[in-house]
């Protein structure tokens, strides 16, 4: 709401949501194609579950309001980087 004055919740949701989907679907592709099958459920479940947060919060942000929803989405994101590490798909990625 800084930089741009005047633009409305809803759209602020799906600049934020959606611009955060567009950057991660194709990285968790690329990602999940690299997993051991035995992981790679657990990994597309876990990223299905953020996923569909980022969306529902796009939708809620007129609720919610901006500030809200970009507390959230970090929330989220940190949150999702510690199951993740956690689970070990992000250290152990690379062996």
């Amino acid at each position: 709401h800084s930089i741009t004055p005047g633009i409305p919740d809803t759209e602020i949701g799906w600049l934020i949501c959606g611009g955060l989907l567009f950057f991660l679907i194709p990285l968790q592709i690329i990602h999940g194609r690299q997993l051991p099958r035995a992981v790679r459920l657990g990994f597309v479940a876990r990223n299905m579950t953020l996923n569909t947060t980022l969306i529902v919060l796009a939708f809620a942000t007129p609720t919610l309001g901006a500030t809200t929803t970009i507390a959230i989405v970090a929330l989220a994101y940190l949150l999702y980087v510690l199951i993740e590490s956690q689970f070990g798909i992000i250290s152990n990625a690379e062996d």
